[in-house]
């Protein structure tokens, strides 16, 4: 899986080929989840579909550090 916008939304480009979105000029790669911004383009396009799994799970927050020495 690859971040490319970390405010974005986790899809899923379920065809068989590579598709670019002109709207934000990223390439959604064939069978990969990404994390991008849902662009208008991307919502009309059948084979683009949103992880609804990926999107409901929280973040992690990062680990506090110890003060142990």
């Amino acid at each position: 899986m690859r971040i490319i916008d970390p405010n974005g939304v986790w899809l899923k480009n379920t065809g068989a080929f590579p598709i670019h979105d002109p709207d934000i000029g990223v390439v959604l790669p064939a069978g990969e989840t990404v994390k991008v911004a849902y662009s208008e383009w991307a919502k009309g396009q059948p084979t683009v579909v949103l992880d609804d799994l990926l999107n409901s799970t929280p973040a992690e927050k990062p680990a506090a550090h110890s003060k142990k020495a």
